[in-house]
């Protein structure tokens, strides 16, 4: 299990290496932004290189 401060600044590292804001925040909580679809493009493809390359 990972605590939820653990996971925002893990969130914000990414955010931050990746150049993207991938969630908005505010009082209500969080909702992901028009960048994850190219975020979640480019992750799919690093999982498929990493984990199912033949």
């Amino acid at each position: 299990m990972i605590s939820q401060p653990s996971l925002s600044n893990c969130i914000r590292d990414l955010e931050k290496e990746v150049k993207t804001i991938i969630f908005v925040r505010n009082s209500k909580g969080v909702a992901l932004t028009n960048e994850r679809t190219q975020f979640l493009r480019y992750a799919r493809q690093v999982i498929q290189l990493k984990f199912f390359k033949k």
